[in-house]
């Protein structure tokens, strides 16, 4: 089984302007699956029917009622643990719309419930008269795909009454007890088709919890046989506070994923990445948008959890930028560079907000020509800059930093419309970037000598 995750970004194509691109949309498939082969998923994958609205299956069910709506009921009945059904029933958790139940029993909701709970890990069997009004409204829900990506839908027709359940992954199961319409049952489903905490069995779904989404996600990225009732005891407080802003799902790094974590800026098995706005790609090409924010933890305890969020809360975490380039290598670059300061995400913002600096950043990216024409004359102004310095080691001089970054590799947070392109952060505790649209060496370093000149004279 496979899920597909399509984004769509800008990105360029060269036009006559050197240093200036036109945007095009192109659309990304990431398509992934988790090897239910893999080792460390086989304890987890075959626990599937204890999985379900399991009341005592661990610290998130105690939780999982508070919440509820009110035209919802908490229930930690589900259906019995049964076999799967047949092969020849054609079902499937990645199916939309409305999947008839084979068989006529209520034993046979919990066959259907085992079956699809992959990918989505939140199923809604509908119990309703055939072609009455109820089934043809639930019918037309299942079909909107916004929907469909959060539930999987079943049906098992009954000679009277009606009901519509939703049964979660380790959580209790929902019963829908408010008025049956369109727009209700949608809200409905929108609130409780979210486990308060998704623990992955074999796959994650990366259209609810990324593509499609109106929430921000909080990603606990953790080998299957690491996502603890301890760890979830401690975050379940969290999706609790924030469940109408964010929504918090275990994800696995795996060789079947690498695709997706590269786009997300996931380096490995024991992290937090929160995303303010879903899914975003943020490295571009010739042009640049900020993404999303972004916050990551390295090391996921219980402790570090609690002092992530309340970091978070009070607006004292550093904003994550995703680099293709990894921590180690990006401090070697640093080190190595001579007049040209190699930057990567990683240091970036650190840089060019440092008060005592002012920095030039000169932003390329891969495949852009004229970025190669313009690395000797950027490099000359280097050299210029470097050489006063060491001329006049206490002048303004020092202060000045010529920096680089690869925006195809390397997230930032500004605005670029084509590159090369140039950005100057003067010095100063609110530090504002400025265009530089400049391009030959004598007007860039003059540009950059009258900074110093204003700078002097301000100190005195």
């Amino acid at each position: 089984l496979t899920c597909a995750l399509q984004f769509t970004l800008p990105m360029a194509a060269p036009v006559a302007s050197p240093g200036h691109y036109s945007t095009k949309k192109f659309r990304i498939e990431a398509a992934f699956a988790v090897s239910s082969a893999l080792a460390d998923l086989a304890a987890v994958a075959a626990n599937v029917p204890e999985a379900v609205g399991d009341e005592a299956s661990g610290p998130a069910s105690a939780s999982a009622s508070a919440g509820g709506s009110s035209s919802s009921s908490s229930s930690s009945s589900s259906p019995p643990p049964a076999s799967s059904p047949s092969s020849k029933n054609d079902i499937s958790g990645e199916a939309f719309g409305l999947q008839v139940i084979p068989g006529g029993a209520a034993v046979d909701n919990a066959h259907f419930v085992n079956k699809v709970l992959e990918p989505r890990h939140a199923v809604a069997i509908l119990e309703v008269a055939e072609n009455s009004k109820r089934h043809k409204l639930v019918e037309e829900i299942a079909n909107d795909k916004a929907i469909g990506h959060i539930v999987t839908f079943g049906v098992r027709f009954v000679g009277k009454g009606s009901s519509l359940k939703v049964y979660r992954h380790r959580y209790p199961t929902e019963t829908f007890e408010g008025k049956w319409t369109k727009s209700a049952i949608r809200a409905w489903l929108m609130e409780v088709g979210y486990p308060l905490v998704n623990r992955m069995t074999n796959q994650f779904p990366p259209a609810k919890y990324l593509s499609v989404s109106s929430f921000g996600v909080v990603l606990i990225v953790k080998p299957l046989n690491e996502q603890s009732d301890a760890l979830v005891e401690a975050l379940e407080p969290f999706a609790k506070k924030y469940q109408d802003k964010l929504k918090f799902s275990f994800f696995t790094k795996s060789g079947m994923t690498v695709e997706l974590c590269d786009g997300l800026g996931v380096w490995g098995n024991d992290e937090l990445l929160l995303l303010e706005h879903g899914a975003d790609v943020g490295l571009r090409s010739h042009t640049h948008k900020p993404g999303t924010y972004k916050y990551r933890l390295e090391g996921v305890t219980k402790e570090s959890v609690v002092k992530f969020f309340d970091d978070y809360e009070n607006k004292r975490l550093p904003r994550y930028l995703q680099s293709r380039v990894s921590r180690p290598a990006a401090e070697k670059l640093l080190a190595e560079s001579k007049n040209v300061l190699e930057l990567t995400s990683w240091n970036f913002l650190e840089v060019v907000q440092d008060p005592k600096r002012a920095v030039l950043v000169v932003f390329t990216s891969a495949n852009c020509d004229a970025c190669e024409e313009f690395q000797t004359p950027y490099e000359e102004v280097a050299r210029r800059v470097k050489d006063s310095a060491r001329k006049a080691p206490d002048s303004l001089w020092s202060s000045i930093v010529v920096a680089r970054l690869d925006q195809s590799r390397n997230e930032h947070t500004e605005t670029i419309r084509g590159t090369p392109w140039m950005k100057f952060w003067p010095r100063g505790i609110k530090k504002r970037s400025v265009d530089v649209e400049l391009r030959s060496v004598d007007m860039i370093f003059e540009y950059l000598e009258n900074h110093v000149m204003s700078d002097d004279k301000d100190e005195l």
